[in-house]
């Protein structure tokens, strides 16, 4: 990006220079720019001061600044006053740990899955980082397989008109394998 605005600076220069000359000035030795010849020179330069100020705001930090090592250390704090992880079979134990803790293998296995469910196509309505699933409960405790559900798609009907759905996974994080999915017109 800073790369760009520097070309675009050194672009808008040049080509302020360039329209700004007036070749009637070596013939006359004039040593006054015309008015519509001096705003074009003005503009240009003030252009070329807003791409550079850009170039100014856009460039990274260096590392050994003050704010950044600050930030490293502050990052470090965070990540060392983590309590210790729990082991396996306490996680399994609650829902929640165990739910987050295969969340991206539950996503990833149960997306295309769920797009099968439509008789004619599908789209997600999701962005581009968020999961695909935003809520979750046991399908069977004993087993430690989980159900994760969520409203991020849109199914097409027969008439080509999309309609939101909700949409339930049975995931078994022992195997990572897809036990059954289902979905239902409406939203969470």
């Amino acid at each position: 990006m800073q790369e760009f605005f520097v070309f675009l600076s050194i672009l808008f220069f040049v080509a302020t220079i360039v329209f700004s000359i007036n070749p009637a000035w070596a013939k006359n030795k004039q040593t006054e720019i015309e008015p519509k010849r001096r705003e074009i020179l003005v503009g240009g330069i003030f252009i070329t001061m807003i791409c550079l100020v850009m170039v100014g705001v856009l460039a990274p930090e260096p590392a050994g600044t003050q704010k950044n090592i600050a930030k490293i250390e502050n990052e470090n704090k965070t990540t060392d006053s983590k309590p210790p992880e729990t082991d396996d079979a306490a996680c399994k134990a609650e829902l929640q740990c165990w739910a987050e803790k295969n969340i991206a293998s539950g996503d990833a296995y149960c997306q295309s899955n769920v797009e099968k469910l439509g008789q004619y196509s599908s789209r997600w309505t999701d962005g581009m980082l968020e999961l695909k699933f935003s809520r979750f409960r046991w399908l069977n405790k004993e087993n430690s397989t989980l159900t994760y559900i969520g409203d991020k798609i849109e199914l097409q009907n027969g008439y080509g008109a999309y309609q939101p759905h909700i949409y339930e996974c049975d995931f078994d994080p022992a195997t990572n394998s897809v036990i059954d999915v289902r979905a239902y017109a409406g939203r969470l």
